[in-house]
């Protein structure tokens, strides 16, 4: 199949988005969610607000004639400070994806990411490095990493202390009105779901039943796509994570979705 990357169009996403935040979500190093006294009111333990996306250069991408952009959706970082713009997610993003260790020097959430985007995009999983590049018809190759957004539901992250997640519901009822704005922005004709926890808000805010584990079918601004809700890459128990490529749930529940959603979109 003939792949394609259109940055014009990529830009002018970024664009928008950026355009987005400066009126919704913070503006000269400040943040200026109008549901933000209510969000932090709601969780009394450690808060990062302002934390957004990532979207790669290469994101509008089509295989043959179909569009393939793909957003891998999480809840929040979970991690970090706050007000991290767009130029601090791009460089912590960039830093994992081309550490010297390579795959394995990357943590379980963006090893199962990388496997995710090459299954999708033909290279099935491994961890040899020839596996992560995509080769336009014009133009340099393209690294995985700059050929997907990554998005999370949630705009700030409410955590016990750790990294784990401690998002209330609150939080997830006001962020969703930034998380379909951002969607319809991006418009992603492929998403990935990476947790089950908070799929539900996903599914309300998208209008799709709550089907885990199996490929559903969305509709953003009129186009139609393809999505699948799976447990995150670092989910603890053994049989259950995907952030390992011998690990049992990535050969048979993770493959075998997202080579469906690749054969249901460009054959």
């Amino acid at each position: 199949m003939t792949l394609r990357s259109d940055r014009a169009e990529t830009n002018r996403r970024k664009d928008a988005l950026s355009g987005y935040y400066a009126s919704c979500i913070m503006r000269d190093g400040a943040f200026t969610c109008a549901q933000y006294s209510r969000c932090r009111a709601s969780h009394p333990g450690p808060f990062a607000e302002g934390q957004v996306h990532y979207v790669g250069d290469d994101y509008d991408l089509r295989v043959g004639t179909r569009p393939f952009r793909v957003a891998v959706i999480g809840q929040e970082y979970g991690h970090g400070g706050a007000l991290v713009g767009v130029e601090a997610r791009r460089e912590m993003l960039h830093r994992s994806a081309f550490s010297s260790g390579g795959f394995n020097g990357r943590n379980p959430h963006m090893r199962g990411t990388t496997t995710a985007l090459r299954i999708l995009f033909g290279s099935g999983p491994g961890a040899d490095e020839a596996g992560e590049w995509l080769h336009p018809a014009e133009g340099e190759p393209i690294h995985l990493f700059n050929a997907f957004a990554l998005v999370n539901f949630l705009l700030c992250s409410a955590t016990d202390g750790t990294t784990r997640g401690r998002s209330t519901r609150t939080m997830r009822s006001n962020c969703s009105q930034h998380f379909r704005a951002v969607m319809e922005i991006l418009e992603p004709n492929v998403i990935i779901c990476q947790g089950k926890g908070f799929f539900g808000a996903v599914a309300k805010t998208l209008g799709v039943g709550r089907a885990v584990d199996q490929v559903f079918e969305f509709e953003i601004g009129g186009a139609g796509g393809l999505g699948v809700c799976l447990n995150h890459p670092s989910t603890p128990r053994w049989i259950h994570g995907w952030g390992r490529l011998e690990q049992p749930y990535l050969r048979e529940v993770v493959e075998p979705a997202l080579s469906e959603i690749r054969s249901r979109l460009v054959g």
